[in-house]
């Protein structure tokens, strides 16, 4: 529940159409809503205000396309009907505004400039309002229900289009395209890694990997991974003189002879 601490998958769909538009994971969901002419505006402003202000130059001034990944103010909007009215007060704006909060999947996804959370993936309650003012948060007309929108923004997340291209969105969100070269070559440079560690944080945007990502494995007719299937005449043939515990023996023997 903090959100310095926070997870995130990729945003993987716009929800404009029936199971939306897949998205590009090579680029940061920052240069996609912001565009390259803004971030190239920010890292050109904050390089010269860091040049003019020498070695007393201030953190903001460093540099960078990027400020975060996951916002907190991001990170209340998007939890926004589970989060007391207290909160939201103090983390998004001062007054109590429940219009001013993005009323459908479609138009948080569009305004966000941040990367998702697992809650849209997995549970259906972030969806329902517990404020009497603020609806609850209104999923595609192509799902009739909020258990109905997860399942499909899963299937969404596992599909081919993503698997395929997921390497890419690793690399720019905790690998080596956070630093050096690449990180300006992708407009990807992030405020928290660029500061020589001179303003430490325990929060912010982690990088892992210092080398590419290696491509997930993707299948002909690629599928979630499921539980093998046992063949019935082998079950008929062991199950009078085995119980279900010992099955593993004879499987694996038959798989591998």
């Amino acid at each position: 529940g903090d959100p310095n601490y926070h997870p995130v998958l990729p945003w993987v769909v716009d929800f404009t159409t029936k199971n939306g538009k897949f998205r590009d994971l090579r680029k940061s969901k920052f240069r996609l809503n912001k565009g390259d002419k803004q971030l190239d505006f920010t890292y050109e402003m904050t390089k010269q205000a860091f040049i003019a202000g020498g070695s007393s130059g201030e953190q903001l001034h460093v540099p960078h396309h990027i400020s975060d990944v996951l916002s907190d103010i991001t990170y209340y909007v998007y939890t926004a009907r589970r989060t007391p009215k207290s909160v939201l007060c103090c983390h998004v704006r001062s007054q109590w505004e429940p219009n001013e909060y993005p009323a459908s999947m479609e138009r948080m996804q569009s305004w966000t400039p941040d990367e998702c959370i697992p809650e849209f993936y997995t549970d259906p309650s972030i969806f329902r309002s517990i404020h009497p003012d603020m609806p609850d948060l209104d999923v595609p007309s192509w799902c009739s229900s909020y258990e109905e929108f997860i399942e499909v923004h899963r299937m969404l997340l596992e599909s081919r289009e993503v698997s395929q291209d997921l390497h890419h969105w690793i690399d720019l969100t905790f690998g080596y395209k956070l630093q050096g070269k690449d990180a300006v070559k992708e407009k990807n440079v992030c405020l928290h890694l660029v500061d020589n560690h001179t303003h430490l944080t325990t929060y912010g945007v982690v990088q892992l990997f210092d080398q590419p990502h290696p491509r997930r494995m993707v299948g002909p007719a690629y599928t979630p991974a499921e539980a093998p299937a046992i063949a019935r005449p082998l079950l008929q043939n062991i199950k009078e003189t085995v119980i279900l515990e010992d099955i593993q023996c004879p499987v694996t023997d038959a798989v591998n002879g």
